[in-house]
Order: C-alpha cells, then sequence, then structure tokens
C-alpha cells in the first residue's frame, strides 16, 4: 500500500522530535545558578533542585576544580527526584576555577569554606528542608573543602574521589557517617593515601566505609565531559550506594 503524503509528514514530524530530544539530552548545557542571599548578607551563588513535598532531607553538593559542569546537575535533579531537596552552590562565584595544580588554591581555600558554611545555612532555612537531616556530597576538590571545613550538624557525607594538601586539623571532630568512592587507578589518590585517609576519619567517624573500583580512574562518575578515567558502571554503581546510603543515614525518603 503506497504511502501517503500526510503519512510521510506525521513520519517526518516524529523522527524529528527524536532527533530533537536526542539532540538536548547529549549537547551540554550550561547551569543557571541565581544569588540565594539578600543584599545584606555575602554572596551566594547557587542552583536549587527541589522537591513537591516538605519535610523532606537536604543535601549541599559541592563541585569540583572544573567548576559547574552539567554532570553536577545531573546528579542534584536526580537526587531531587528522589526526594531530597539538593542545593548546589557555586563555589568560584568569586574566585574564578583556579586549575588543579594552581597556587591560587591555597589564597581561595578560606573562601571556598565560607561559601560550603553560608549554602548548609541557606539550606537549613529552606521552607521544605528539615534542617535536622542534611548531608554533603562533595566531588574531588568539593570533597576535601568539606573536610577541612569545620561544619556542623551533619547527618551524612560522601566523599566522591576527594584529593588535596590541606590539612585535616581543623576539619570536622567528629564526622558523621562517612561513605568515600575512589578509583583504583586515580592519578591523584594512591592506594596509600586513600588508606592514610581512611584511617585519619575513622578517629572521628563512628562509620567510614570506603569503595574503591579497581578500573576507574579520577572523575570516574563524569560521564557527559567526559574524564579519562570516566567509568559508567562505578558510576552507577556508586549512585546506587549512596542512595541507600542517604537513606539509612537520613531517615525515609
Amino acid at each position: 500500500m503506497p504511502i501517503s503524503r500526510t503519512q510521510k509528514i506525521a513520519g517526518f514530524a516524529v523522527l524529528m522530535a527524536i532527533f530533537l530530544v536526542m539532540i538536548s539530552l547529549a549537547a551540554p548545557s550550561q547551569i543557571s545558578t541565581r544569588r540565594l542571599s539578600s543584599d545584606e548578607n555575602p554572596r551566594l551563588m547557587g542552583a536549587v533542585f527541589d522537591t513537591e513535598k516538605s519535610g523532606r532531607p537536604g543535601i549541599l553538593i559541592l563541585h569540583g576544580s572544573a567548576g559547574l559542569l552539567p554532570h553536577y546537575r545531573e546528579w542534584a535533579t536526580r537526587l531531587s527526584r528522589a526526594g531530597f531537596v539538593t542545593l548546589l552552590v557555586d563555589l568560584n562565584a568569586d574566585t574564578g576555577s583556579p586549575a588543579a595544580g594552581s597556587e591560587d588554591r591555597f589564597k581561595y581555600w578560606p573562601v571556598w569554606q565560607a561559601v560550603a558554611n553560608r549554602g548548609l545555612a541557606w539550606l537549613r532555612n529552606h521552607p521544605k528542608v528539615d534542617a535536622a537531616r542534611i548531608g554533603v556530597i562533595g566531588f574531588s576538590r568539593g570533597a576535601w573543602i568539606a573536610l577541612t571545613t569545620p561544619l556542623r550538624d551533619i547527618r551524612a557525607f560522601v566523599n566522591l574521589y576527594g584529593v588535596g594538601k590541606q590539612s585535616l586539623d581543623k576539619g570536622w571532630d567528629p564526622m558523621p557517617p562517612t561513605l568515600m568512592f575512589y578509583g583504583g587507578r586515580d592519578q591523584w589518590a594512591s592506594a596509600d593515601f586513600i588508606a592514610r585517609l581512611e584511617s585519619t576519619l575513622k578517629g572521628r567517624s563512628r562509620s567510614v566505609s570506603t569503595v574503591i573500583y579497581p578500573e576507574a580512574g579520577h572523575g570516574f562518575t563524569l560521564q557527559r565531559e567526559p574524564m579519562p578515567g570516566a567509568d559508567s558502571e562505578a558510576a552507577e554503581d556508586a549512585w546506587q550506594r549512596i542512595l541507600a546510603f542517604l537513606e539509612q543515614t537520613l531517615g525515609p525518603i
């Protein structure tokens, strides 16, 4: 049976719709941030991923040295859909994005620590957040910022391949239950580095667990960018473990 002109147009429209959806999913897009603090307070820039219900646990995400990559928005979106009010702060709003090995990172460290604390304060005051159920997820530099900052009243911490040279002497003590993830091929985190970090944190927290993916590298969760050490299977396994950990430590979602 010959295909009519109407059927051809309809078929073309369907193909175009599929193509546009694929393009929108594949193309990296910028994360839209907004000012979250009033003029009377220090500036806080970030993106909020809300939930429909109130009384929800809150999650603060601290990004890595490359800045607000689309990857972080995807994690924040997934957390929001799972029932967490999620705040992704822009640590670099006032400093730019110093490279991982730049000496500027030492100069800006106190600025980033202050942003982390302001983000937590903002999250605690969010009308839909249960202030007694807040967790922090840090990626790479963001995880080390969290580890070196005396954060208070946090119920859970997730460290995704956090690395740094700043001392942990003034960091959390005591620490909340902590779950850490590293790649066995992480060029920034040797097995000795991970073992020493775990030993230090076990002296501060009643629960510290570490998961190492032998074939993954640094930034193994970065699928869209991507990082040389990206590992999709490790990333998905980490996601499932993190969800279970957050439900265990922060209570029912």
